[in-house]
């Protein structure tokens, strides 16, 4: 990673923070000051320009507000967990909690508005960012404004103050209008939620991911023949494409009619010395580094690290509860803090209980 930067970033952070206990030393921020160079995005360079205003310096912040405008942020993987959206969305919070550039932040938030539509998965920083640059642009430019909004037989319209929220059928949508009768700008943003019509495709952004069944002996098991009332043993398997990557969590939703039984390998002997491709599920455990597992109504989690030399192995048991045809999703996994990397497995046929 780019060090230099890691550096800048995290003492311009440093700075900000202890600015806002008054306890910030304003020569060693001078001389960070010298080393904007080092930083790869804007939002390090208005972290410190809080901190000099916050200090009483408004010249210097001003210079520093002038150069973050003209710093494009350059992705590096240094250990910040950077991201254009998520600085952007912070810088958005900063600008506008200190009372920096109201114009900027609003330019920015266009900006901010028109990535995030090309983007289906964020991280938790990006998601906390978001919430923060949200919360700002509504207390700033929350005044009352006026529209008319009309979906089939319905009308809908303003003055609303901040914001206004409808839940629209989806078969009506495309039958709608939204006329802006403010004389301010109207931010609208559109979210569609259901159930898809189709299983989704295999996905694999940098990492793959797949799943199996077994029964108890350890033999791979046919979905289209399960038996009700038995238990079975879940394996997925998850890998890198190209580098160690630490916090990915995988989700594997359950089909209905099948329960998480008492997954606890660890105090199960029997479990544990159950055998999958010739070697017992202990050998397979204690081989990776898995952070949680966590087991819940409707489906297993985990935090795990992958690498790409060999897959790291999960296992958890279930029990068939109900007879009949179901649907199962496919097992997902996503890098916590690297959004982009991500694996959706292949798609079960539906499974059969008897």
């Amino acid at each position: 990673g780019d060090m230099a930067d890691y550096r800048f970033a995290t003492r311009s952070y440093a700075a900000m923070v202890l600015a806002s206990l008054s306890r910030a030393n304003q020569s060693h921020m001078r001389q960070l000051m010298r080393k904007i160079s080092d930083s790869k995005s804007p939002l390090a360079l208005v972290q410190l320009a809080v901190a000099f205003k916050l200090m009483g310096d408004k010249k210097r912040a001003l210079e520093l507000l002038s150069a973050a405008k003209n710093q494009k942020f350059t992705q590096v993987y240094n250990g910040t967990y950077s991201s254009n959206i998520r600085d952007n969305a912070m810088v958005i919070n900063l600008l506008l909690q200190h009372e920096l550039d109201d114009a900027w932040a609003q330019k920015l938030a266009f900006s901010l508005w028109k990535d995030k539509q090309s983007r289906d998965w964020f991280s938790t920083q990006e998601r906390l960012a978001l919430v923060l640059a949200d919360s700002q642009l509504a207390q700033k430019f929350g005044d009352k404004f006026n529209y008319q909004l009309a979906v089939g037989d319905n009308q809908f319209t303003g003055p609303d103050s901040n914001n206004a929220f409808y839940r629209i059928d989806g078969l009506a949508i495309n039958k709608s209008t939204l006329i802006n009768t403010s004389s301010q700008l109207l931010f609208v943003d559109q979210v569609s939620q259901g159930y898809p019509l189709v299983a989704p495709e295999p996905v694999s952004n940098g990492m793959h991911i797949r799943r199996d069944y077994y029964d108890m002996n350890g033999r791979p098991v046919d979905l289209k023949n399960l038996q009700s009332g038995q238990q079975y043993i879940v394996r997925i398997r998850a890998q890198s494409q190209r580098d160690n990557i630490k916090d990915v969590m995988v989700i594997d939703l359950l089909p209905a009619g099948l329960e998480i039984e008492n997954s606890d390998f660890d105090s199960s002997v029997n479990l544990r010395d159950l055998k999958i491709d010739g070697r017992p599920i202990s050998d397979h455990i204690d081989s990776y580094k898995i952070d949680y597992q966590g087991y819940l109504d409707d489906r297993y989690i985990a935090s795990i690290s992958i690498n790409k030399y060999n897959e790291t192995q999960l296992f958890y048991q279930v029990q068939v509860v109900t007879p009949g045809v179901f649907k199962h999703p496919p097992v997902m996994a996503q890098a916590m803090y690297r959004d982009e990397i991500q694996a959706v497995g292949q798609s079960s046929s539906d499974i059969t209980v008897k």
